[in-house]
C-alpha cells in the first residue's frame, strides 16, 4: 500500500528544487544542465507576472492562506544550490519569485514559512511523463 499524490510535491523534492533553481541559474553556468530538465515542472511567477490581487481574490478555495508563496534560491558556502519557501537568508542570493501552493499554511510564530507543498505544472507534458515513471518504478 502506498500514497501517491500527483498534484504537488515537497519543496525538498529534487524535481521541485530543480524547477526553482533552474529559473535563477544562468544558462552559461556549468551546473545549469543538472537542473534545466525540470525548469517548468512547477507553477511559478516573477514579481512582474504574477496574477493580480483581484484575480487571486476571485479564486475559490477552502484555505484562508494565500495560494502563492514566496520562494528564494541561494547558493551556500560549499557551492550547493537550494530553494526555500519564504525569504530565508542562508547564502548567496540568486533569485526569488512566487510558486503556486494550493495547500498553503499560515506562517509559524517566528514568521518563517510553514508551507511545504508546491504544485506541479501539468500544463507541461513532461510532468505527466515523470509522474508516471515515478508511479511505475
Amino acid at each position: 500500500m502506498f500514497d501517491f499524490v500527483a498534484n504537488h510535491a515537497s519543496i525538498d523534492n529534487p524535481i521541485v528544487q530543480g524547477a526553482l533553481i533552474s529559473r535563477h541559474l544562468p544558462e552559461n553556468d556549468e551546473r545549469y544542465r543538472n537542473f534545466s530538465k525540470y525548469k517548468d515542472f512547477v507553477i511559478t511567477y516573477s514579481d512582474n507576472n504574477k496574477p493580480s490581487n483581484k484575480q487571486l481574490k476571485e479564486l475559490a478555495r477552502p484555505r484562508p492562506n494565500p495560494v502563492l508563496t514566496r520562494y528564494t534560491v541561494y547558493e551556500d558556502l560549499s557551492g550547493k544550490l537550494f530553494a526555500e519557501l519564504g525569504n530565508i537568508r542562508k547564502g548567496r542570493f540568486l533569485g526569488k519569485g512566487y510558486v503556486w501552493t494550493t495547500f498553503s499554511r499560515s506562517k509559524r510564530a517566528d514568521g518563517t514559512e510553514d508551507t511545504r507543498q508546491v504544485d506541479l505544472n501539468f500544463a507541461n507534458p513532461l510532468v505527466l511523463v515523470e509522474s508516471i515513471n515515478i508511479l511505475l518504478f
